[in-house]
């Protein structure tokens, strides 16, 4: 009886001893599965923040074209108001300079065309 009760021993040790290397192996695959886990997560999120960084920069780009556009339609706007504004003064200028001196100018010309002054002309012979 003494020596089934230390091979039955003994074979229970060595069950338990296969059992707590299976434990262990099963262990060690699961913390390796979770390690391969988080390095894909890690490597997932950069990829993530790289993509997010180029939107933002693409983003960006159209932002600051956009404003760039604003600025050079608000400008070109106020040029071109100012030089309108500047062109209405000119004409009014020029309209009441035309007005002030219409008269004066067919009176000379009127003068000049009808005042007749004869003079002999230098080749003419005698």
């Amino acid at each position: 009886t003494t020596t089934t009760t230390t091979t039955a021993t003994t074979m229970a040790t060595t069950g338990s001893t296969e059992g707590i290397r299976q434990l262990l192996a099963a262990e060690k695959r699961a913390a390796e599965l979770v390690k391969q886990a988080r390095n894909r997560r890690a490597a997932r999120m950069k990829q993530a923040k790289v993509e997010a960084e180029d939107e933002i920069k693409t983003y960006r780009a159209q932002l600051e074209k956009e404003l760039q556009e604003q600025h050079t339609t608000a400008s070109s706007n106020t040029k071109v108001e100012k030089i309108a504004k500047d062109t209405d003064g000119l004409i009014a200028e020029i309209n009441s300079n035309v007005e002030q001196n219409t008269d004066k100018v067919i009176k000379t010309l009127l003068d000049i065309v009808c005042t007749v002054k004869p003079t002999i002309h230098v080749n003419y012979v005698k």
